[in-house]
């Protein structure tokens, strides 16, 4: 059941360390930087490359989106395991009781990776790679169009790729895959929700294409 213990401290589970880097500009500091440690988590990975997409660095971005893709060290998480770091977290309190280690989420990794493709395709699209999208949108198709989990995604893959076809403008494709976001918000939450820690971002909508 609920631990009274912890139940101030499971936000901060799980924690990694993290460097900003400042520099003077002249009148005052400035955040130059500001990077987690290699993520541990598949949705960590994640997470990097939507936060480094957002600052441009779309290679970097890529980068992790097939780590979360091909990855095998990378971790899974969920809100099973989330209690059960917390509860071992805090072990030596006589009244934690550590609950038994939970099974693998196996509906996380088709989930995110069908994410991280449709994801690539938008970063090819943004740098004027159309061939590139269309393999990888392909792809993404193959992989996960029959998947239960992963299909979601794919329609708002989908989605996306129409609209911005139409009209060959980014606006209009990211205002699609936001619309089916906010019609499909459960697809919101293996990225990035009240589990995943203190540290974690909580996904909206608008966070699937921020991109105009």
């Amino acid at each position: 059941g609920d631990n009274p213990a912890c139940l101030s401290c499971w936000n901060f589970i799980p924690q990694r360390q993290r460097t900003i880097t400042y520099s003077w500009n002249g009148k005052n500091f400035v955040e130059m930087s500001n990077e987690f440690a290699s993520p541990k988590y598949r949705f960590q990975a994640i997470q990097d490359a939507d936060a480094v997409a957002i600052a441009g660095k779309y290679n970097k971005a890529i980068q992790f989106y097939e780590a979360t893709i091909s990855n095998k060290k990378l971790e899974w998480w969920s809100p099973e395991r989330m209690q059960y770091e917390q509860a071992r977290g805090y072990s030596w309190m006589p009244e934690v009781t550590l609950p038994p280690e939970p099974l693998e989420d196996k509906t996380e990794y088709p989930r995110l990776a069908a994410y991280a493709h449709y994801r690539i395709v938008l970063l090819h699209i943004v740098q004027g790679h159309e061939a590139d999208a269309g393999t990888v949108y392909k792809t993404l198709q193959q992989k996960f169009g029959n998947d239960q989990y992963g299909r979601p995604y794919v329609e708002m893959a989908t989605a996306f790729w129409n609209a911005y076809q139409a009209t060959h403008k980014m606006y209009d494709g990211c205002a699609a895959a936001i619309e089916y976001a906010a019609e499909h918000p459960e697809i919101l939450i293996p990225l990035g929700s009240d589990y995943h820690g203190s540290q974690s971002h909580t996904y909206v909508p608008a966070d699937v294409c921020p991109f105009r």
